[in-house]
């Protein structure tokens, strides 16, 4: 899983970039990302480091269908890897569809293009119906809801711990025993970013895209891994089966790979 996860993300941002070295240094910073390590040899999850290997995956098919003028191909690729993503991790798979949505909407050519994108996330899950229909309809059965739903209010994160990289593994900067940690180079690359945005140093238009998509989904997820979210994790049944907030530093993984490569 775990180096499935570095040829997908560097197609991606092989295709993405146009660009080698940018490519390399996003799949750098993507695998050796301390949230991602911290799932590989403490939490042992594979189920969410395989998801983390098809979320690249995906938009590396809707990318690519973009770019084509026929992407029936590209279409079905992107359904069937879509597919597999939900498969591997629910909730990690979840946040990822919710990448992908951004991603159409700021990145796809045209409002045919991200027709066409919408429909192939919809193969994905009409693939998933028999897994996802069971989750949503017998939820409140299961051990989760009955018995940690509750469990996110001692989970969540104050901002400045994101951002103090763990050296000494301190238990006073982890979560459950779970460093939480942006990582060094992914806090550099994030300064330089809103550095460079606040500067306006950044001209074309394609890095502006790329900075502005990730910046939206370190916000979106900064927020939601704090306490000040506590209404919505109350109010949203859906939110609370993710169980911890710390686990959207997946999402942050992501995005601080594109965002260090970009800048």
């Amino acid at each position: 899983s775990f180096l499935l996860s570095a040829i997908s993300m560097y197609l991606f941002a092989r295709s993405f970039f146009k660009n080698h070295p940018k490519a390399l240094l996003a799949t750098m910073l993507y695998q050796f990302a301390p949230f991602h390590m911290v799932n590989l040899t403490v939490r042992g999850d594979t189920g969410e480091i395989l998801a983390m290997a098809f979320l690249p995956l995906m938009l590396y098919f809707l990318y690519r269908g973009f770019e084509q003028s026929k992407p029936f191909a590209s279409l079905v690729a992107t359904g069937i890897s879509t597919a597999l993503l939900l498969l591997s991790h629910t909730a990690a798979g979840l946040m990822c569809v919710g990448i992908a949505l951004l991603f159409i909407l700021i990145f796809a050519p045209t409002n045919r293009k991200r027709a066409e994108a919408f429909i192939g996330l919809g193969v994905g899950l009409l693939i998933d119906t028999f897994y996802l229909l069971p989750i949503l309809l017998e939820r409140k059965y299961t051990y989760g809801d009955t018995f940690m739903k509750d469990m996110y209010k001692s989970h969540f994160v104050p901002f400045v711990h994101f951002f103090i990289p763990n050296i000494t593994n301190s238990a006073s900067l982890q979560r459950g025993g779970v460093d939480i940690s942006f990582g060094l180079m992914q806090t550099i690359g994030l300064a330089m970013a809103l550095w460079l945005l606040i500067k306006g140093k950044i001209h074309d238009i394609f890095s502006r895209r790329v900075v502005i998509f990730t910046l939206i989904l370190i916000a979106g997820s900064l927020f939601i891994m704090h306490a000040s979210s506590l209404f919505f994790w109350e109010h949203i049944p859906t939110l609370r089966a993710f169980q911890f907030p710390w686990r959207f530093l997946n999402v942050v993984i992501f995005a601080t790979a594109l965002l260090g490569a970009a800048v």
